[in-house]
């Protein structure tokens, strides 16, 4: 398992253990702790809702009654733990929030065990590599825009840049270097 699946894990299980606490407080009757253990989830709330959201299991839809119209509102499950006058007003069991931060550490844990995981690193290399070179290219080309040599030079580098993309459709690497670009704004077709 990486070390950021591990720190992720580790960042929304603290959420969880503290989100118990806090509710056992509640029952409790226990103002300090429940304030206190209130106060350490709001700290790390949107670190966590950020882990919970990069999995799938950040948000739910909260439906008011239809006497006050029905509304549907999104809702953050760190934001509903930590404020939970909205749990109560829409009636959401702590055992809801809990099986949802469970659901997201089982789903980090899939996700590192998973096959493709251990080919991401390769993936990311070449991609880096070639957004390197496109990146490299671009600066050269703004810099010494002048000179014929200049031009001869880009386009050894435009074919040479054009084989190595061949190669990578062929052996079957450039739809997982298509879509590690996407994010940055690069595309190739």
């Amino acid at each position: 398992m990486s070390l950021a699946a591990r720190k992720s894990i580790e960042r929304i299980k603290l959420f969880a253990d503290a989100y118990v606490e806090f509710i056992q407080a509640a029952k409790r009757r226990d103002i300090d702790s429940e304030w206190l253990t209130q106060q350490k989830m709001a700290r790390i709330s949107q670190s966590v809702q950020s882990e919970l959201d990069r999995v799938g299991c950040g948000q739910f839809v909260l439906i008011d009654a239809p006497a006050r119209g029905g509304h549907h509102y999104d809702a953050q499950v760190t934001g509903v733990a930590v404020h939970v006058g909205i749990a109560q007003q829409y009636d959401i069991d702590p055992r809801t929030i809990v099986l949802i931060l469970q659901q997201a550490m089982g789903e980090y844990e899939r996700r590192a065990e998973a096959p493709e995981s251990r080919l991401v690193s390769s993936f990311a290399f070449v991609s880096l590599v070639a957004v390197s070179a496109l990146r490299l290219l671009v600066t050269v080309i703004r810099t010494l825009l002048s000179g014929w040599r200049l031009l001869a030079m880009l386009v050894v580098f435009l074919i040479g840049m054009v084989a190595f993309i061949a190669n990578l459709q062929q052996i079957g690497w450039l739809d997982q270097i298509r879509r590690n670009l996407a994010p940055l704004g690069l595309g190739i077709p």
